[in-house]
């Protein structure tokens, strides 16, 4: 099993299911294409838009056929994000001189 991400750039928000995993990994809800591609780099894994336009209500209906014992079927997926490997690592690092940064003041406290 894999976990699958979905996120709601609008509001911010994650929610991890725990089954197979379909290319993307990492679904967004609509979004300008620029930040879209960032994500993508940043996060160093392919990016999809949601086909989905009410994401917030998909879910609950998903969340209701799950617990009725029925299994929905995957959300369509429009474009495809992939990461750029020379943006990628920059990020990479920045993110690595962060976690630095977050150690040594926790060790501080």
């Amino acid at each position: 099993m894999t976990t699958v991400l979905a996120l709601d750039v609008g509001s911010s928000s994650v929610r991890a299911a725990h089954r197979p995993a379909p290319p993307p990994e990492l679904l967004a809800g609509q979004a300008r294409p620029d930040r879209l591609q960032v994500m993508a780099d940043a996060l160093a894994r392919p990016v999809g838009v949601s086909g989905v336009a009410e994401a917030s209500l998909r879910g609950a209906a998903v969340a209701t056929l799950e617990r009725m014992g029925y299994e929905a079927a995957d959300a369509p997926v429009g474009e495809v994000f992939e990461p750029r490997a020379e943006r990628a690592d920059a990020y990479r690092s920045a993110r690595d001189r962060q976690q630095r940064l977050y150690e040594v003041l926790r060790a501080e406290q």
